[in-house]
This record gives structure tokens, C-alpha cells and sequence, in this order.
């Protein structure tokens, strides 16, 4: 429900309905050497004139003293007392603040006693409740604007409105009312006397508490949140499911003002300025699994940290006519031995894959010796020689020729040392013999076709 005011301008002012949990004023003793164990409400039946109201039966709802832990909340008896030519209000500490039955009391560390509070049905003087809000120094009588019951006799409760204002140019939000300087919110009672009262709006300075993923990745959806937040108030921070990052669980809040961490959830007192808390990142614990494609009982599993490294292992496995190619991870493939980052991008299982070619694994580039043809780690006239034989009578002395000294595969491969890749020709025989004389270098490839 909305409110203006006729007297202000440009909207400076507008009310909105707000309602508060319930409260009171714990008395605590000066000086408190220990914390007693269970404290007392006792209710003050003292008043001969009065008695138990009668439930639906006529049985008298007996009021009874309240024996309770400490600073801990408890409900008020639901039962009333009557008295001939007065009207029960309710209870009261202090004369000031009332408390209505089966309303939540907020006892302190000492035993209270709470006093009937009666307003004289036959007293003909009436005292007004006045509600004024004042902004920039000027005052302006809400009272009407409120709508509420203004006329009681003296020990009647006037429940505080549940009407509060704000002034968004001033960045300033009304939380309840003052009277004789206490600070009163929606739906407590004070108690009436023989004269009017005034509430006056109680206004408090509102700040921005900023809360942000930080400047990380694999953030879903937003990675900022704000809050308005009252200065110089106490109040709860944000849980751990403000954002999402996948990989990583939060545990806490860095805040920008004091540099400190807090927990979530946890208390924090909020400056006259506007914070940014960042979340703090945990990296969660992954199983990777290394999947030859086989039987379930192959798959290898290792355990690590988002973004920490572990090795690659070696294929545990072998399949008839292919050979193992690496491991494939998120379109990246690794070999046995390379460091495999625990990543994932959506929070998902991670599974690398064993990657199988048909045929027989080629050499490693580098371990060739190109123009070796007989493997004997060195490159000499009688590799030209078995290149040529080779080419000649293959039968005899080419890959699974019948002579000794036939040509290997891995012989072969060393021979290309002409164009690599193409097939043996006695231009690999007539490179290694110009190699030998210093010519070229191998592997050899030609700038055009009349080079040999």
C-alpha cells in the first residue's frame, strides 16, 4: 500500500507497507558475574479486583509464571485477566512498552516481572497517537496518511504502524518510529498516558552491499548480485549458492572494506559505505577415468584437484590390428606421460579416451636415422648399397627378403632419406652417397625434379 504527501514535491517521499518481526527490550542485570541456567516470568496477579477469564467450558485460564532458558524467546500466556469497569491491555515491564497475550517475549539473563496493564472504561479523556515524518529538517504530520486508530484513554495499547516511508534522493529507508527516543518497529505497543503521543519516523542511512563471483571462468549465469543494506546494522551475508562455478564450491565472502573473510551466513556489521563482498573458490575433488574402450574392468581412475595436473598412463590394454594413439580429452589428445589438467566445463564427469588407429603404429620421427639402411647407427656406403639391392631383388634383400642382411622395417624407414614419405627409389641410395661426400644433408628434399 502506497502514500503521498500533499505538502512534498517530485515524490520525494514514499511510503510502502513493511512488516517486522516481533520483538522487546531485554533487561540484563549491570553486573553479571554468572549466567544462570533458567530464568523466570513471573506475572503479577496481586490485583484482588481481578480475575482469569473462562474458556468456552467456563473454566478459568489460569495464568501462570514462565521458567526458561536464558535469552531465548518464549510466548506469552494466551490467557486474560477482567476486572469490573476497566479493560485488560496487557502486560508491561517498564509502563512504557506493552506486551499482548501470546505475543513473543525476548527475555534476557535475569527474572522479569510483568505487570497488568488497565485502561478505565468509564474515563472520558481521550489522548491522541500522532505520526509525523520528517525529511530534510521539515517535519510533516502523517497521521492521516496512516489511517490508524488515533484516540485512546490512558493505558491503552497503540500499536505501532506497520506504514514506513522512504526517501530514495537521500538513499535513507524507515524502519519504525522514535518515541521518548527509543526506536519502536511495525506492530509493537506502547502504552497510552494522560497525554498525546508522537512517533516520528525513524530513518537510517541505506548502503550497497555488493556480492560477485570475481574475476574467474566457467561462472553460469549471473556473477553479480546487490543489496541494499542499513548502515551500522548487524545482519546475516549471503549463503554459498549465490553463484555457480563449475568445478569449484564456495566457502566464503572476501570483503573490500575491512580485508577480512567471513563464512557464509556469517555476521557482518555493515560500514556507512557501500562493500563488495567477492566469493572465495574451493577447487572440488575429481575422479578422472582413462577409458581404453574395452572392458569396464580396464578403465583406470586417479583422483585430483580442478585445474591441478596428474600424468597421463600408459594403454593397459592392446587391440588385434589397431594401435593406441593417445588419450582424447575435450578435442585435445595426450600422450602417455603429458600432464592432464583436471578441467571440466560444465561440472560434469571427466573421461579421457583411448584414441585406436587401424595398422601398425609409425615410428617416432625422431628416432630415425635417415640413410641408415642397415640400422647400424651409422650412415656408410653399404646403406646406398642395401638400398639399391633392395630396389633390385627385393625377394632376396628387401623387407622379408631371405638374405641375413634384408631390409627391416625399421631399416626401411631410415632409407627414405629422399622426399620422406614417398616410396624407396635409388634417389634415397644416390642421397646418402652425396651426403657422405658432403654435398647435402639428410633428409633430403629436392627444389625441383633435375636436382638428381
Amino acid at each position: 500500500m502506497k502514500h503521498c504527501f500533499n505538502r512534498l514535491t517530485a515524490g520525494l517521499i514514499s511510503a510502502v507497507m513493511a512488516s517486522f518481526s516481533l520483538g522487546s527490550f531485554a533487561v540484563y542485570a549491570e553486573e553479571e558475574t554468572t549466567i544462570p541456567t533458567e530464568v523466570t516470568i513471573h506475572f503479577d496477579l496481586s490485583d484482588k479486583d481481578a480475575s482469569f477469564t473462562t474458556d468456552e467450558n467456563g473454566d478459568p485460564i489460569v495464568i501462570e509464571d514462565l521458567t526458561v532458558k536464558p535469552n531465548s524467546f518464549v510466548n506469552l500466556p494466551a490467557g486474560e485477566l477482567e476486572k469490573d469497569g476497566f479493560k485488560f491491555s496487557g502486560w508491561t515491564l517498564d509502563g512504557v512498552r506493552g506486551y499482548t497475550p501470546s505475543e513473543v517475549y525476548n527475555i534476557g539473563a535475569e527474572d522479569v516481572t510483568l505487570k497488568p496493564v488497565w485502561s478505565d472504561l468509564n474515563d472520558l479523556n481521550y489522548h491522541h497517537a500522532y505520526y509525523k515524518a520528517d525529511l530534510n529538517g521539515e517535519e510533516i504530520d502523517t497521521t492521516k496518511d496512516i489511517n490508524q486508530k488515533t484516540l485512546y484513554r490512558k493505558g491503552d495499547f497503540v500499536t505501532v504502524s506497520l506504514v514506513r516511508y522512504q526517501d530514495p534522493a537521500y538513499k535513507s529507508s524507515q524502519l519504525g518510529w522514535n518515541y521518548n527516543g527509543v526506536e519502536y518497529k511495525s506492530q509493537q505497543h506502547v502504552i497510552m498516558d494522560d497525554e498525546d503521543i508522537t512517533f516520528t519516523s525513524a530513518w537510517h542511512l541505506m548502503r550497497t552491499i555488493l556480492y560477485t563471483a570475481g574475476d574467474v571462468d566457467r561462472v553460469q549465469g549471473a556473477n553479480e548480485i546487490a543489496y541494499e543494506r542499513i548502515a551500522s546494522t548487524v545482519g546475516d551475508l549471503a549463503g554459498a549458492d549465490k553463484f555457480v562455478r563449475f568445478g569449484f564450491k564456495q566457502t566464503g565472502w572476501t570483503c573490500d572494506y575491512d580485508g577480512k573473510s567471513y563464512l557464509p551466513y556469517g555476521s557482518f556489521t555493515m560500514p556507512d559505505c557501500d562493500v563488495v563482498m567477492t566469493a572465495i573458490w574451493q577447487p572440488k575433488s575429481y575422479t578422472v577415468t582413462f577409458d581404453p574402450g574395452t572392458k569396464s574392468s580396464d578403465k583406470m581412475r586417479f583422483t585430483g584437484l580442478t585445474d591441478s595436473n596428474i600424468p597421463c598412463p600408459d594403454i593397459n590394454v592392446t587391440k588385434s590390428g589397431y594401435y593406441f594413439d593417445g588419450w582424447s580429452y575435450l578435442g585435445k589428445t595426450y600422450q602417455p606421460g603429458d600432464d592432464f589438467r583436471i578441467y571440466t566445463l560444465d561440472g560434469s564427469s571427466i573421461t579421457a579416451t583411448a584414441i585406436w588407429k587401424e595398422g601398425v603404429k609409425p615410428s617416432d620421427p625422431t628416432d630415425l636415422i635417415y640413410g641408415d639402411a642397415d640400422c647400424s647407427g651409422v650412415v656408410k656406403m653399404n646403406d646406398a648399397v642395401l638400398i639399391m639391392q633392395s630396389l633390385s631383388n627385393g625377394d632376396i634383400y628387401g623387407v622379408g627378403g631371405s638374405a641375413e642382411t634384408a631390409l627391416t622395417e625399421k631399416g626401411a624407414e631410415n632409407a627414405d632419406c629422399y622426399e620422406p614419405g614417398s616410396k624407396l627409389t635409388p634417389n634415397d641410395a644416390l642421397a646418402v652417397q652425396k651426403m657422405l661426400l658432403g654435398a647435402i644433408s639428410l633428409p633430403y628434399t629436392p627444389d625441383s625434379a633435375s636436382d638428381f
